[in-house]
């Protein structure tokens, strides 16, 4: 399991955590799990409450602005991520068999 905690921040249009003492690429690590067409479970939390707790694909779909945006299960992940820019967060991700 991959267990990210740290301020989430955007850099040249990628998601990023400074987490355990290293900056994490969140969009390298979700595009691996893209590509490898593996199954993920998924968890999102700020201090405040759970964002997000999915299990699935991720897979791209449009958003109402008509850009592909990375989803699971419908859910747009990238919106939930946008929406907590320079907050404090945890997230989870265990592949599933």
């Amino acid at each position: 399991m991959k267990d990210y905690t740290g301020v989430l921040v955007t850099e040249n249009g990628k998601y990023k955590i400074y987490s355990n003492g290293e900056d994490v690429d969140l969009s390298d690590v979700l595009s691996k799990y893209y590509f490898a067409e593996t199954k993920i479970h998924i968890k999102i939390s700020n201090n405040r409450r759970q964002l997000l707790h999915e299990s699935g694909e991720l897979y791209y779909d449009r958003d109402s602005n008509k850009k592909y945006r990375l989803h699971i299960n419908g859910i747009n992940l990238e919106k939930i991520l946008l929406n907590n820019f320079n907050n404090l967060i945890t997230i989870e991700i265990q592949e599933v068999a």
